[in-house]
């Protein structure tokens, strides 16, 4: 059914706007061009982003995410990373993501469950192979930045919560709804794509880095009660994945539009498949009634094109008016074959 979620995401109706309370910062070309010159290639010395930490802070945003592992240490800059640890233990409202790994390397690691200050409803201390981030100030102020992928690759669903057998582990979005003091839970729903989600608010971090350096207010302005996410978006850094909305999605901008959803609580439910094989059944039996009966063929045409139509109707209509995605896709091509065998049989008859 996934194709066919995705082909009615196309043909809604109404979609929400992006909200204006994101703003996603970008180190794109530009900014990497612009501190090349001071600091060479990619990446730059944890200083950079610790005075920026603290630029940001003075323009009270509500949360400041950082999208981007700092899970080694600068080994040729110890002092940058002292720094940048210091700033981050002064700063209230700072996230930083960590990296649920394969639960195939679980037994080789070292960390339990129960020395994650993100994990919760802990009812076993089982070791977790996870990649955090590496400063002792973050250890309080991290949730793991996974994404949930259907088994063709493309992100589709979120959860505020990643529940496993055991244990549950706070996302990234999860984290930032949080500040918004929203309700968490695992259950999963579609992500409500925005019409268009590069219509999140950005910025170059050049942009940025620059106004906080020279106090440029026309810049600075934009930062308060914002939820402000920094993101690699330059080609060749950034992390891209395959949306209903987009073959290529920087994963910055999806965890925005799952934060968004979750704080708006739009995100869409899905309703059981058990009904809509119910419907489906029910179906079945109404036409194949009307067949036995023999049921004039203009009348079956008519009940068989009306509840075609409405089973479109209310997927697109629902995905576009509700908070459910009631995906009718199965009912309406089984039924379509079932018609198709009807009719054929009839010919000879």
């Amino acid at each position: 059914d996934e194709g066919a979620i995705d082909t009615a995401f196309d043909w809604r109706f109404k979609m929400p706007d992006a909200s204006a309370s994101f703003l996603i910062v970008e180190i794109d070309e530009a900014a990497l061009q612009h501190f090349s010159e001071e600091y060479g290639r990619w990446p730059w010395p944890r200083e950079v982003f610790a005075e920026a930490l603290a630029g940001l802070s003075a323009y009270e945003p509500k949360s400041i995410t950082f999208n981007i592992m700092f899970s080694d240490p600068d080994k040729l800059n110890s002092d940058s990373d002292a720094l940048f640890n210091f700033i981050i233990e002064e700063t209230d409202n700072v996230i930083f993501p960590a990296t649920r790994l394969s639960k195939e390397n679980d037994q080789l690691s070292k960390v339990k469950a129960s020395q994650l200050s993100f994990s919760s409803d802990i009812d076993e201390d089982r070791t977790i192979a996870i990649l955090v981030t590496q400063f002792g100030a973050a250890t309080t102020k991290m949730a793991i930045n996974n994404l949930l992928i259907d088994d063709d690759g493309i992100v589709r669903r979120f959860a505020a919560l990643h529940s496993e057998p055991g244990f549950s582990l706070l996302t990234l979005p999860g984290k930032i709804a949080e500040v918004e003091s929203r309700s968490l839970t695992d259950i999963e729903h579609l992500i409500n794509w925005p019409e268009d989600i590069n219509n999140y608010e950005s910025i170059s971090f050049k942009v940025l880095y620059e106004a906080l350096e020279n106090g440029d207010k026309s810049v600075l302005k934009r930062l308060s009660d914002k939820h402000i996410l920094f993101g690699l978006t330059a080609p060749g850094l950034s992390f891209q994945r395959p949306t209903p909305v987009s073959a290529f999605t920087e994963d910055t901008r999806i965890l925005t539009a799952v934060a968004d959803n979750i704080i708006q609580r739009n995100g869409l439910s899905t309703i059981p498949p058990a009904l809509i094989l119910f419907l489906a059944i029910l179906m079945f039996g109404v036409l194949s009634l009307c067949f036995i009966l023999k049921v004039d063929d203009g009348l079956i045409d008519v009940i068989f094109i009306g509840l075609e139509t409405s089973s479109i109707l209310i997927t697109i209509g629902s995905m576009s008016f509700t908070s459910y995605a009631i995906d009718l896709s199965f009912l309406i091509f089984s039924g379509l074959i079932y018609f198709a065998i009807c009719k054929t049989y009839d010919i000879p008859v």
